[in-house]
């Protein structure tokens, strides 16, 4: 069975490397930005099965990146 890939956006260091220990033995954590422009460019290039967005980051919000 495949494992899910999941892209991370969370402007804190600190939560990402949470979020790392958190998922890293069930998921592939297929990458991780820290602001929107980042974001929704990797996010279309990655195609990730699952995108865990931080309502508030660097140049907008996880809102900006969902409509974008």
């Amino acid at each position: 069975m495949t494992r899910p890939r999941i892209f991370v956006v969370e402007d804190e260091a600190l939560s990402r490397a949470g979020v790392h220990h958190y998922l890293a033995d069930g998921f592939d954590i297929v990458g991780e930005a820290d602001n929107v422009a980042d974001a929704v460019a990797m996010i279309g290039a990655l195609v990730p099965d699952l995108v865990l967005l931080d309502l508030r980051i660097k140049g907008g919000t996880g809102v900006d990146v969902i409509n974008q």
